[in-house]
């Protein structure tokens, strides 16, 4: 297989990072980016969330794993990416990445599994961030073609990885 960036999106809980991990380990020569270890980099000053300097901050973390994926991609990596992307961060990815190959799937179970799968990250779990995401996600397809959806409510993780790869050949 040819490398690739891979980039995985949907709201918490849907299984971004998860997914990532799995495909990683079945994908040789894979790094993976994750933009929730690259904003938890920041270990003082980093900003809450929609609190001052978080747009900044975001901006920050897309232009790190933009710069990462290039990087791995240049030198033979396929490259897995996970990050919620939604308008402008989505233009800014895409722009960015576009001139490798690029895949972009939104993972989007439906809501009840989406609550579900979200409250089971505990501490981690955005509760009505989720569906608010996933509400943003479900009307941003309809003028976003780009996407390759996985709707992955009846998946397990697994299913979900092997339905990814077998839509990368």
């Amino acid at each position: 297989m040819k490398n690739q960036i891979i980039i995985l999106t949907g709201p918490p809980g849907a299984g971004k990072s998860t997914i990532g991990k799995i495909l990683a380990s079945k994908i040789e020569k894979s790094a993976i980016v994750s933009s929730d270890d690259l904003r938890d980099m920041v270990k003082n000053g980093r900003a809450e969330v929609c609190g001052e300097g978080w747009e900044e901050q975001l901006l920050l973390g897309e232009k790190n794993a933009v710069c990462l994926a290039k990087n791995f991609y240049k030198n033979g990596f396929n490259v897995i990416l996970d990050d919620v992307l939604l308008n402008n961060k989505f233009k800014f990815y895409y722009e960015n990445l576009k001139s490798r190959n690029l895949k972009i799937f939104l993972l989007l179970p439906n809501k009840d599994v989406l609550a579900k799968r979200d409250l089971e990250r505990g501490q981690c779990a955005m509760k009505e961030r989720a569906i608010l995401l996933h509400d943003k996600f479900s009307e941003f397809i309809k003028k976003e073609k780009r996407f390759i959806i996985i709707d992955s409510s009846k998946h397990t993780k697994e299913e979900t990885a092997e339905e990814i790869l077998k839509r990368l050949n």
